[in-house]
């Protein structure tokens, strides 16, 4: 399907500025306003400016851009003219507007998991139906026991032996199980040997690794490479 057309120039603008920026630029502005904004940027961005925001209003953030439709076009142009005044943007170049479960659930899952999880409950007070459909677009680390061995070999290929070690020095049983049968014998002897030789690992070093698999997860899945049991419907 054709884009829109979209006058977001503004926003191309917000997606190269720094991530404190970007929430300065939107600190006093509703949750909506705020949601459409990180609409337009990629999850890994959305989340860090998502965590600048006021901590009372950041799980209405994120049930708005959960239930975020594809905006009309009248109420981009609004918001362009509002961020045009602010950035000095004259020029205009095409961007892409993503929102709804599955944009919430990438934020969610590039956010720290305690703030992710917190995120959830709050908007379950509220939503729980909600929050049950993001969940099923949630994807963890853990998860990747649920693809079948093809794909988790698939996904290996793409991924760094220090890498996967750093992965799995907190990782279940099940997890290192799977992942070590996907690769050769030479392969997962030599990840031992490198988890061994890692001694303790700070938590936000092992989350990092583990988001990076995940990030190759979403991306061979994107392009149709694999599949992701998660017991959802098409």
């Amino acid at each position: 399907v054709a884009p829109t057309r979209t006058p977001v120039a503004a926003m191309q603008e917000i997606v190269e500025m720094e991530s404190r920026q970007v929430a300065n630029l939107i600190k006093n502005e509703q949750p909506q306003t705020v949601a459409l904004v990180l609409s337009y940027l990629p999850p890994e961005r959305a989340a860090q400016v998502l965590g600048m925001t006021r901590a009372d209003i950041r799980d209405q953030i994120v049930e708005r851009l959960a239930t975020l439709v594809p905006t009309p076009i009248e109420a981009v142009e609004k918001l362009v003219a509002i961020m045009s005044a602010r950035t000095g943007v004259k020029q205009t170049r095409a961007l892409n507007q993503t929102g709804g479960l599955k944009s919430a659930a990438a934020v969610l899952n590039a956010m720290e998991k305690n703030t992710s999880k917190s995120l959830l409950v709050a908007i379950e007070e509220r939503n729980p139906e909600l929050v049950q459909l993001i969940q099923q677009k949630m994807f963890t680390f853990e998860d990747l026991v649920s693809i079948e061995p093809a794909g988790l070999q698939r996904i290996l290929r793409e991924v760094d032996l220090r890498e996967l070690a750093t992965a799995l020095k907190s990782a279940s049983e099940d997890i290192k199980g799977a992942l070590l049968g996907a690769i050769s014998k030479r392969a997962a002897e030599t990840v031992g040997e490198e988890m061994s030789l890692m001694g303790p690992l700070k938590l936000k070093d092992i989350e990092a690794a583990q988001q990076k698999i995940i990030e190759v997860v979403r991306r061979l899945e994107s392009e149709g490479e694999i599949t992701i049991g998660r017991g959802e419907t098409a």
